[in-house]
């Protein structure tokens, strides 16, 4: 891992939690990711699905100058009720449009910005030194299987943002590869672990390993990091009917497919600078 100069180009990550918050600083701005560090995430009411975090959190309401705020898509565990209405109202919010909405009733942010579809030719939105560019998913119901990209515009640093993996030749991959314009992708942030729910549940929910790996050959980043994959404690009857199958060894996993990529430690509350 190289390590950065004194000046604020280049990527540092800090795990928040040990499911899928972050806190990204590409090029000197400071943006906190699908936080959830406060509370139960629970879909609908209690008894339908309620999963705690296993393990101690930075909590995201700690964390000082902030430039934005951004969501990856509505779901409890990434838009969390009770960690946004920790955070200042003032903090800028950048989300797709379901997730801006959703946000705004449990926290009444000033300033929203509803990021716009790059699969259908729409620019990145700048924040601050950041580009970012929300990669949607064909189908219209699908909510999860997006991608957010952030480039750094000083430094060209790439980070592609994947908490529930998507299938390598899809419209989300045709749009990651544009905004990258054939320059290999930086970090890859994506789970390895694979959730199958009941086809009344809308099916697999994270595309798990395979899916995962195919994304690390396809963009051959130079660091991959594994999100969304730490045990939480489930409850209610989503608990009951799913099927979680997590994928220990990622190293080896990468190795095998020919991915010469490093990996992060799982350590909450450290930063990893990446120049």
């Amino acid at each position: 891992m190289q390590l950065a100069s004194t000046e604020p180009t280049g990527l540092k990550l800090t795990r928040l939690n040990h499911d899928s918050s972050w806190l990204v600083e590409l090029d000197g701005t400071r943006l906190l990711l699908d936080p959830w560090t406060d509370g139960a995430a629970v879909v609908g009411f209690a008894a339908i699905h309620t999963a705690k975090l296993g393990r101690p959190t930075l909590p995201a309401s700690t964390l000082q100058d902030l430039d934005g705020l951004v969501l990856s898509h509505p779901f409890a565990d990434h838009c969390n009720a009770a960690t946004l209405r920790s955070l200042s109202p003032d903090l800028p919010l950048y989300a797709p449009p379901i997730a801006a909405w959703l946000a705004r009733r449990y926290q009444r942010f000033s300033e929203v910005h509803v990021l716009p579809d790059t699969t259908r030719g729409a620019p990145p939105t700048r924040v601050g030194n950041v580009e970012l560019a929300w990669c949607r998913a064909a189908p219209l119901f699908d909510t999860t299987h997006n991608a957010l990209v952030m480039r750094g515009a000083v430094s060209g640093t790439t980070l592609a943002y994947c908490p529930h993996a998507f299938s390598t030749g899809s419209a989300v991959t045709e749009a990651v590869d544009r905004i990258l314009g054939g320059r290999r992708l930086d970090v890859l942030l994506a789970s390895f672990t694979l959730l199958d729910l009941p086809w009344y549940l809308g099916g697999i929910a994270n595309l798990g390993a395979e899916a995962a790996l195919d994304l690390a050959v396809h963009f051959q980043p130079r660091f991959v990091v594994p999100t969304h994959d730490g045990p939480k404690v489930d409850s209610g009857f989503i608990a009951h009917v799913q099927r979680l199958v997590p994928f220990p060894d990622v190293a080896g996993g990468l190795e095998a497919r020919q991915v010469a990529a490093g990996t992060l430690p799982d350590t909450v509350g450290q930063t990893w600078t990446i120049a």
